[in-house]
């Protein structure tokens, strides 16, 4: 009897280790991310290399030229270039893919590149950059992209824009790029053509979104289509609703509540800076609220500026070169706030700090805090998502052609004044600056001195769970970039090593 159990236990063994190599092989095929296996390999610059334009950047600390700024733009150019699909609606970056599907990832791509290269053409800059060998028609590049995305029947149609999905988000910048290069692309589509892009946007604002930053991604898809003539009468209610709901979300001070994550540098790269394109789109959009809600922000937010960035908490960490972006919307809509001087000092040096690091490789943004590195990575990013990290380069070109920015005089950041300490009651936030070592110390006071939970790493156990599941499987660090007591400009949690 006992050889008999002894047996049976055997076989068990023996069929529960087949059962498993079976489901790890064939589990991804029905239920991982769509197109998991599909990766684009990497493929480094010729035109403008990375060493060149790290070394565009040094001495970040005095002053960075216009042409180290207009490098940058014709390097991301370069990565666009080697990445797209044939019809360009589609751009597959280089790196570790999102849980939204490859197709999804690849429209983020051309999404998040769009208004970086509209904002070059409306800051009049030349539309065509030669790029190696090749000269390079911007708008007739974008538009072939656009248009390829939003042919229902050819073969790179982006497809239907849906509730609370990745498209949704992606419709803003698409739009916004739109808007940008009025002059070069929109006025020069032909009615048909009109048409079809605008039968894509439209459903943005037919489709339900999250109540948080997300309802300024509807709004600002009807600011455009507005301003550029397309029908949106019927869907003006339903907008104005949105809006009415998003500003519920402000809580004063020049902050607003961002649901499930509370207060984090979304208000920063995210929501002031639609607020700033929504003023621009339309001047006569709520103007008083964007300048009030603005100014008092600004007010507070530029002691968080030092010359190694921001002391990073919350989530999106690989956005950090887009910390800026208040400093230079303030030279429109609080212009008393903050200099023009100290808004660029701001952008040398979170630039010069971060390229320096390794944060851009092969044309590319990298998927990291400073290089690489996947421990730093939420599940919802892909290749294309650190795009977003641009925004401030993509605003300081704008603006650049009204204000000259590029050619304004540098002025110290607040932490290179003087010492200082500044407390927020509604975030229950205290920043501590020190001008000796020029580093930035956030506190959040109402989190405990006691949490102490550590920063885990991506390593082996992730990259097999991954394997397996064919899913992001990244470490989760949320609790940590939020409940932790303290956060410093020059000792960021998650390092500067690529993972």
């Amino acid at each position: 009897m006992t050889k008999f159990f002894l047996k049976l236990l055997k076989y068990a063994l023996l069929l529960s280790a087949l059962l498993a190599a079976f489901l790890a092989f064939f589990y991804p095929y029905a239920s991982g991310t769509e197109g998991w296996r599909s990766r684009t390999p990497f493929t480094p610059n010729r035109t403008i290399t990375d060493a060149s334009l790290r070394d565009r950047f040094n001495g970040y600390e005095q002053k960075l030229s216009a042409s180290a700024y207009e490098d940058t733009f014709k390097y991301l150019l370069e990565g666009y270039l080697s990445y797209r699909s044939p019809g360009g609606a589609y751009v597959y970056y280089p790196g570790a893919p999102s849980n939204n599907t490859r197709r999804v990832d690849g429209i983020e791509g051309f999404a998040r590149f769009f208004p970086i290269a509209g904002a070059w053409l409306a800051s009049g800059r030349a539309q065509s950059v030669q790029i190696g060998a090749r000269s390079i028609a911007i708008p007739a590049l974008l538009k072939e992209g656009l248009l390829a995305g939003t042919r229902v029947d050819g073969p790179e149609y982006w497809g239907a824009i849906t509730s609370r999905t990745q498209r949704l988000v992606e419709s803003s910048d698409i739009a916004l790029g739109l808007w940008l290069t009025r002059k070069q692309i929109w006025e020069n589509l032909a009615p048909t053509e009109k048409a079809q892009v605008t039968t894509w946007l439209t459903r943005a604002l037919e489709v339900d979104t999250w109540p948080s930053n997300w309802l300024l991604f509807p709004i600002t898809v009807h600011s455009v289509l507005k301003a550029l003539g397309a029908p949106t009468c019927c869907h003006d209610i339903v907008v104005s609703g949105l809006y009415k709901q998003f500003k519920m979300l402000y809580q004063g001070g020049g902050w607003f509540d961002d649901p499930p994550n509370g207060y984090d540098y979304y208000n920063a790269w995210a929501i002031h800076y639609s607020l700033f394109w929504l003023d621009q789109i339309d001047p006569n959009f709520d103007p008083q609220f964007i300048r009030q809600s603005h100014s008092e922000f600004v007010g507070f937010y530029k002691h968080l500026m030092s010359p190694r960035g921001v002391p990073m908490m919350g989530r999106s960490v690989c956005y950090r070169m887009a910390t800026p972006v208040p400093l230079l919307t303030a030279q429109v809509l609080a212009k008393d706030k903050v200099s023009a001087g100290v808004a660029m000092r701001a952008l040398d040096s979170v630039w010069g700090h971060f390229v320096g690091a390794g944060a851009l490789k092969d044309g590319a943004i990298s998927q990291g805090y400073c290089a690489q590195d996947l421990s730093a990575l939420d599940s919802y990013s892909g290749p294309a998502s650190c795009l977003w990290s641009a925004r401030s380069l993509l605003v300081a070109l704008y603006l650049d052609s009204q204000l000259q920015l590029f050619d304004t005089a540098r002025e110290p950041l607040p932490v290179q004044q003087a010492d200082f300490k500044v407390e927020h009651p509604l975030l229950k936030w205290t920043v501590t600056g020190k001008q000796s070592s020029a580093e930035v110390l956030l506190t959040l006071t109402e989190n405990s001195a006691d949490y102490q939970a550590p920063y885990q790493r991506y390593g082996l156990k992730h990259q097999l769970l991954e394997w397996v599941t064919q899913n992001p499987r990244r470490p989760n660090n949320h609790d940590v970039m939020y409940k932790r007591r303290q956060f410093s400009s020059h000792q960021p949690i998650m390092g500067c090593t690529p993972g």
